[in-house]
């Protein structure tokens, strides 16, 4: 076993280092299309993974080629959501709420939490985009006769109000065009489609009704200079898309594929549309070609309820592990399908003042050593991780390496957070019950009690004193420790960072 990498500053110096950066966004992997049990489809991976917001606070996301999902972010740190945006270049997300009228931003993982914006700034925000190139985040709010487009540093500072009304009436969707200059919106009073140059400047119609009607989203296609739109007419439910070099607008997709859409999406290469559907027990994310051929489900109700907005995220070719914390000494990371040759690397969250050292990679026996593993996908399967840095109460980012150590690109990170200290049943309480649970393992007795009782809840130490590892052994001191933590006694083995 190696000795695992530990530092005493912060793992963004130690751990992810210039190898994750040179990395992140510079492999795309392309899936054959492929049916799954219970109607969902395995689809090319022209992007990382598809983000939405609902309506039940949530912020859920899915990696379409492995079909791994997960919340990124729930209530209270979501509350009411209208809309979000992912920065292409760090993977952070952004989000605007109208119930407190904010905009807030985190990590990928949904840690690292940041209020940028928020009223009298922020007033009835329903749409927003991210430039992240220019660093720039965009937002459209609808306020009775003051509608606005305005925009401010990543970090909510130099708010400028861009294009006000009577020039934005009923925004209800923006897009940008980063490279061209131009900024899209739609309006729901008027049904129009306007454009203006990213200062606001040079206002003018794209497309107006009958071509637009009740138009609810909007994405741009920088690769065939196409501004498509979702709408719930009265007539159909449909996407449409006009190019700017002034053919007649084209239904691309529509009823019964498209039904009750809210939110709209294009892949970053142009390939492939992402649509939310709000319909009644039939809530929806799906995709098609840019032509609108080959409608599939990528994620389908329970999974996806009330859903508002979603945003992409950049493709990496390499699709992030699934991860679950088992314990408070173990967590579980499942690789996804793929032929690439995967190592899994592990760093504590700058954040996790008990762990924020930590910096290694699983090695085949789940324990965390210095050098990477390459295996094929199939052969990690789900991996229990564990060490003497695996401790209680801490916070590990996860990310999968594909490729080898001579040329890798890494997948968007993924975070747990073990459980507390000897709560053997995760209940956030320390009782006779952990207690009892802890003298079940020691007789074998796993599979019974609430939840159902494993080696991973119980075993929290070595019988080596000296250690704060574990062993996969649950004997006397296991059940001393769980009685020391009822007893409110110091643990030794809490923190590990300097």
């Amino acid at each position: 076993m190696g000795t695992l990498l530990c530092s005493a500053k912060p793992f963004l110096s130690v751990g992810i280092g210039m190898s994750t950066m040179r990395a992140w966004h510079t492999i795309v992997t392309v899936l054959a299309v492929s049916a799954m049990p219970g109607g969902v489809t395995v689809i090319r991976a022209e992007v990382g993974e598809v983000l939405w917001v609902q309506g039940d606070d949530t912020i859920k996301r899915v990696d379409p080629a492995s079909q791994f999902r997960d919340t990124v972010l729930q209530w209270p740190d979501v509350n009411d959501p209208l809309a979000v945006a992912v920065d292409s270049l760090t993977g952070r997300v952004y989000w605007a709420q109208a119930f407190s009228n904010r905009i807030i931003s985190a990590d990928p993982t949904g840690a690292d939490t940041q209020m940028l914006a928020e009223w009298p700034t922020v007033d009835n925000a329903v749409a927003i985009a991210v430039d992240s190139v220019g660093g720039k985040i965009y937002w459209a709010q609808s306020v009775f006769f003051d509608d606005q487009i305005l925009r401010a540093d990543l970090d909510g500072q130099n708010v400028e109000s861009l294009v006000g009304w009577p020039d934005v009436d009923g925004p209800i969707a923006i897009a940008l065009d980063v490279a061209g200059g131009k900024i899209y919106w739609a309006q729901s009073l008027d049904d129009k489609i306007k454009q203006a140059n990213l200062d606001g400047t040079f206002v003018s119609v794209v497309a107006q009704w009958p071509e637009v009607d009740a138009a609810v989203a909007l994405a741009f296609d920088s690769t065939t200079q196409r501004v498509f739109w979702a709408q719930q007419s009265l007539q159909n439910d449909e996407i449409r898309a006009v190019d700017l070099l002034g053919s007649p607008p084209q239904i691309v997709v529509g009823w019964p594929n498209v039904d009750v859409p809210v939110a709209l999406a294009v892949s970053t290469d142009g390939a492939d549309l992402y649509w939310a559907q709000a319909s009644f027990n039939a809530d929806q994310i799906r995709r098609s070609d840019a032509s609108g051929l080959n409608v599939t489900t990528v994620m389908a109700w329970p999974e996806v309820a009330s859903p508002r907005a979603l945003a992409l995220t950049e493709p990496s070719g390499c699709s992030a592990p699934a991860l679950a914390s088992l314990g408070p000494r173990y967590f579980s990371t499942e690789v996804a399908a793929g032929a690439e040759p995967v190592a899994l690397r592990v760093e504590g969250d700058p954040n996790s003042s008990n762990a924020y050292c930590v910096a290694g990679y699983v090695q085949a026996d789940g324990s965390l050593g210095v050098s990477p593993v390459f295996a094929p996908a199939a052969s990690w399967g789900t991996v229990s991780v564990f060490g003497d840095n695996v401790i209680p109460e801490a916070r590990y980012v996860v990310r999968a390496e594909c490729g080898s150590e001579v040329a890798s690109v890494f997948s968007s990170p993924r975070a747990t957070t073990t459980w507390r200290r000897s709560d053997t049943d995760n209940n956030l309480a320390i009782d006779f019950v952990d207690i009892s649970r802890a003298v079940s393992g020691f007789l074998g007795e796993y599979g019974t009690g609430d939840p159902p009782l494993t080696v991973e809840m119980v075993d929290l130490a070595p019988t080596d004193t000296a250690s704060c590892s574990v062993d996969a052994i649950v004997n006397f001191r296991d059940i001393s420790l769980v009685v020391r933590a009822f007893l409110l006694d110091p643990n030794p083995c809490l923190s590990i960072c300097p």
